[in-house]
């Protein structure tokens, strides 16, 4: 090991993830945006979760009980501030209405039933499987799960499947499965 004293890189990984998915939906944010004209909001909301991001580096580094958590966790703060600033001036823009049930609550659960069965096959295979297969394995289940999630929990409205390539053919296939009526 090349740093006796690093922390154990799973939370790392689990902070940076999660970071991930909020850096995506900014990165979905900003265009629209973009296309309103407003080009610097997105410039400035970044630039102040950065500042913020250094100060917490700062403050969280340093400290020998948080360590190099402090990183991604101030990471995980600069992506958060960015989201709240973008998104409260992209709805001083636009007069939009979310379906919390179907754009949070759903994709959360989903996403809650995708970690635990990760979770479950990492436990069941990790002294089986050598750490990259079951790293690819992880993905294909999740993937999968995942899938299987927002159809069974009907995240998607029918309009919603039509409107994906190939959409009729899918809604006429949950149909006939029986997970759509």
């Amino acid at each position: 090991m090349l740093y006796p004293n690093a922390p154990d890189g799973q939370l790392v990984f689990q902070i940076a993830s999660i970071t991930m998915i909020v850096v995506a939906i900014n990165h979905t944010l900003q265009g629209s945006l973009f296309g309103l004209g407003k080009m610097y909001i997105p410039a400035l909301a970044l630039l102040i979760g950065s500042f913020i991001k250094v100060i917490l580096n700062l403050i969280l580094i340093p400290n020998p009980n948080i360590n190099i958590y402090g990183a991604v966790i101030s990471s995980f703060v600069c992506e958060v501030v960015t989201f709240i600033i973008i998104l409260v001036v992209l709805k001083k823009s636009i007069k939009f209405k979310i379906d919390k049930t179907k754009s949070i609550i759903k994709p959360i659960a989903s996403c809650m039933i995708m970690a635990s069965v990760i979770t479950l096959v990492r436990y069941l295979f990790s002294g089986i499987i050598s750490n990259t297969p079951l790293t690819c394995l992880c993905i294909i289940i999740g993937g999968i799960t995942y899938l299987l999630s927002i159809i069974l929990l009907k995240t998607f409205t029918k309009e919603d499947i039509l409107s994906f390539p190939k959409g009729e053919k899918i809604y006429n296939l949950l149909l006939k499965l029986k997970l759509y009526n």
